[in-house]
C-alpha cells in the first residue's frame, strides 16, 4: 500500500483546491467585514461609539439590548460620536381561520426604521423588517408563550440586520 493510493490522492486534490480558492480570494479584494482599515481603524470601534436611544414598547427594549451587546458589549460608550434612532411599526395579521371564524395562526411583521445621526447629522437611514409567525393554541398560556417567543426572535432578526448594515457603514468609511 503506497501513500498515494486512490484515498489520499482524493485528500491532497480536496486540500489543494481549498487553498487555491482561499488564495483567489485575496485575488478580488475580499476582505473581512470586522478587519482594521490601513489606517488603523476598525469597524468595532466604530460601532463601538453609538449610543442607542431609547426604542418604545417590549421588543423595543429587547431590539436596544440584543443591538447593544452586538454594537458596543462593552457598555454604552461614555462619549459616544453617534446616535442611533429607530422607530418600530407593528401589524399582526390573523390567518388560518376556522370555520367558526376564530384564527389558528397570526403573522407579526415589524418593520424597523433607523437613522445614525452624528453632530445632528443623518448619515445613514434604512429599514429592517422581520416577519415571523405563531399558531394560535386552544389554551391561553400556549399561545401567550408563542408569542412571546415569536416577537424574541423578529428582535434578533431586527438586530442582525441593522448591526450588519452599521458595519457595513463604517467598513465602507474607514477604507
Amino acid at each position: 500500500m503506497t501513500f498515494f493510493n486512490n484515498s489520499n490522492t482524493n485528500k491532497l486534490t480536496a486540500l489543494a483546491i481549498v487553498l487555491l480558492s482561499l488564495c483567489s480570494l485575496t485575488a478580488c479584494g475580499f476582505r473581512p467585514l470586522l478587519a482594521e482599515s490601513k489606517h488603523g481603524k476598525s469597524v468595532a470601534d466604530g460601532m463601538a461609539s453609538i449610543y442607542i436611544a431609547p426604542i418604545e414598547n417590549r421588543i423595543g427594549q429587547q431590539l436596544k439590548n440584543l443591538l447593544r451587546d452586538r454594537l458596543n458589549p462593552l457598555g454604552e460608550p461614555r462619549n459616544p460620536s453617534y446616535k442611533l434612532v429607530i422607530t418600530l411599526q407593528n401589524p399582526v395579521y390573523r390567518q388560518g381561520v376556522r370555520t367558526d371564524d376564530t384564527a389558528t395562526r397570526a403573522t407579526i411583521s415589524y418593520l424597523a426604521n433607523y437613522q445614525l445621526l452624528h453632530k445632528k447629522d443623518t448619515v445613514v437611514t434604512g429599514s429592517s423588517k422581520a416577519v415571523t409567525g405563531y399558531n394560535i393554541l386552544k389554551t391561553a398560556h400556549g399561545t401567550l408563550a408563542s408569542e412571546k417567543d415569536t416577537k424574541a426572535r423578529a428582535a434578533k432578526i431586527l438586530a442582525n440586520d441593522i448591526s450588519l448594515r452599521l458595519a457595513v457603514f463604517f467598513r465602507d468609511k474607514n477604507h
